[in-house]
């Protein structure tokens, strides 16, 4: 066997963790419901790799054994409650990483890739006048090649190694849960969302949360504090059998298509809403196009993961939730004058603009509501950024 073939999207380090001691654990696919190997547990070390996932090349490979072997290390010093500032920075520098390497995000990549540059061609041959099927056909095929060789783990690996530095600002938490259920982990491992602009997730953006279990006793969240003020005051320890229910819920709704646990997985696993929340995030797309076949519009957004219940300390702080949702701009955690300009316009000058077009819906009694949630809002992220 060749040297380093076997690359692993998920760590061997991170999977062990949810092993027994005769490094085995239990697999679970969640698209056919059952277990994997006729319920019994298997290897850890041959799951969740590809041959040179990360090229030939092993750049990336002997880069990443560096920084596994420090990030094992960081993982061990939290679960034994020892860790340092040094150690949360890893695990921050982990989750970037491992949100960037799986085949979860390799095929959002891809399939993003392959939208954009189909959507384009769609609008250069209805201009043509070419825009017949076999042509749209083609077309899609090309589109789907071209995004193949644009997108690579290793390339993705190089863009997310830039984000690091986004989340550098983000508090930590890590509890253990002395409780009789366990956490589970999934080949998608790292949770990212946003409880409090809900479709908007990005690593620089107020109201970020990221989170993992670090094994079946232990979960990190990195979180945006003054957005969630009740994370920090939680004990360290939680004895809840309902919150592990509800995180592994999330792990579960995040997963790409496998679940593994150091415990034997129940008949009834997950109820039929987590399965079909799943089966949307699967197909979830981040390009939207607007307009005529000939004049469109391609857009790539934010992609987010749809969710049922979260626990109860990613509840908002007061002075945030009482801006309605309608009103929560997206706007950086760090101060940047071009988004001070954009959320003030958003009740100087919007307004003006929504007046002139006045009819059943936008009346008077909606640009006062609008002018006044836009303007509260402007001095509480002004408040946030400290100015």
């Amino acid at each position: 066997m060749a040297e380093k073939k076997k690359q692993h999207y998920v760590p061997r380090f991170y999977l062990k963790r949810f092993a027994t001691c005769d490094k085995k654990f239990n697999l679970y696919n969640i698209e056919r419901k059952s277990v994997i190997a006729d319920g019994n547990s298997v290897p850890y070390k041959d799951q969740f790799y590809e041959d040179y996932f990360y090229g030939e090349d092993k750049v990336w490979e002997n880069k990443l054994d560096d920084l596994e072997s420090k990030w094992d290390k960081s993982f061990s010093n939290v679960i034994e409650e020892r860790y340092s500032d040094i150690d949360i920075e890893n695990l921050k520098e982990f989750a970037v990483f491992q949100y960037g390497r799986t085949l979860f995000q390799l095929k959002q990549q891809v399939d993003s890739s392959a939208k954009i540059v189909y959507e384009m061609l769609k609008m250069v041959l209805a201009n043509q006048g070419n825009d017949d099927s076999l042509s749209l056909n083609v077309a899609q095929q090309l589109s789907e090649k071209k995004a193949e060789e644009m997108t690579s783990p290793a390339k993705l690996l190089d863009i997310f190694e830039k984000i690091v530095i986004e989340i550098s600002d983000l508090e930590f938490k890590h509890i253990s849960f002395k409780t009789k259920n366990k956490l589970i982990s999934s080949d998608n491992p790292i949770v990212v969302i946003n409880p409090f602009l809900k479709t908007n997730i990005g690593f620089g953006i107020i109201g970020l949360v990221i989170l993992f279990p670090i094994s079946p006793e232990d979960v990190c969240i990195l979180y945006d504090s003054k957005i969630y003020d009740k994370i920090s005051k939680i004990s360290n320890t939680c004895k809840n059998d309902y919150i592990v229910k509800m995180l592994n819920s999330l792990i579960f709704v995040n997963a790409y298509s496998m679940l593994y646990s150091k415990d034997l997985f129940p008949k009834q696993l997950f109820s039929d809403s987590d399965y079909s929340l799943w089966k949307e995030n699967c197909k979830s797309s981040n390009v939207s196009s607007f307009g005529t076949n000939k004049e469109g519009v391609v857009a790539v957004h934010r992609g987010s993961i749809k969710y049922d219940k979260l626990p109860y300390f990613f509840s908002i702080s007061p002075s945030f939730n009482a801006i309605a949702p309608d009103y929560r701009t997206p706007v950086p955690r760090k101060y940047d004058f071009g988004y001070e300009k954009k959320i003030k316009e958003e009740y100087t000058v919007i307004p003006s603009v929504l007046a002139r077009s006045k009819d059943d819906i936008i009346d008077d009694q909606y640009i006062k509501n609008y002018t006044f949630n836009h303007e509260r809002y402007y001095f509480l992220i002004m408040k946030y950024w400290g100015k």
